[in-house]
Formats: C-alpha cells, structure tokens, sequence
C-alpha cells in the first residue's frame, strides 16, 4: 500500500468516524428533549416536533412554527402543541402560578396568523 493510500484511508476512516460522533451527540440532544414526565399530550405523534423549554416559565416568550410542522413546546409549567398549515409566529406568557396545563391548538387551512397567549391561574 502506498503512503498516499494509506493516507486517504485514514482520511476517510476519520471523516467517519467524525460523521458518527456529531449523529450521536445529535441523537442525544434531541433524546434529552423527548422526555417531560407527565406533561406529554396523549395524542401527540412521535413525529411531533419537540421543543425543550422546561428551564423556563414564557413572559412575552417568542416561538415560530414553520408551515406544516406540528411542533410540541414543553415549558416549566405548560405544555403546548400547535398545528399550522402556513408559517405562524406565538408570543406566549404564561403566569409562574399556573401548573402543567395542556393546550393543544389547530389553525384551519390557508389561514395566516400571530397569536399572542396570556395564560393565568385565578386565584393565585
């Protein structure tokens, strides 16, 4: 074997394992935020998108949802899952009083949004 060859093959055998490791530290991010207890919707789908948000309560917090995504967003006290057909942007407050509520929301077709969500628990 060449020293040239040897050199692609260690090459090639570095790209892949470099390859490897970025898809498991990928596997394992996305891993960390499929997990949240008792705040999992009965019908959310495993091709749910999951967002990971349980180190904070939403004031004025600000999500985008991308057209045809449904996207599942795990908060310190809320848990919601929103269903778009076009590009929808959420600005989302929910009160630190309020405990594992959740709220599910479907847009009906080609229909545009903003939603804006204040969410309160009376009496405190």
């Amino acid at each position: 074997m060449t020293l040239k060859r040897k050199y692609t093959v260690c090459f090639t055998a570095l790209c892949l394992l470099m390859t490897l490791l970025t898809f498991s530290a990928f596997v394992t991010v996305n891993a960390t935020g499929q997990t949240n207890s008792n705040n999992t919707p009965p019908d959310m789908p495993e091709t749910a998108f999951q967002y990971n948000r349980t180190d904070i309560t939403p004031s004025g917090h600000i999500e985008s949802i991308q057209a045809m995504e449904l996207g599942v967003f795990f908060y310190r006290n809320a848990t919601l899952m929103m269903n778009c057909t076009q590009n929808c942007e959420m600005n989302i407050t929910i009160d630190e009083h309020v405990q594992n509520k959740i709220v599910s929301i479907n847009v009906d077709p080609n229909r545009t949004m903003t939603l804006t969500m204040n969410i309160t628990a009376f009496p405190p």
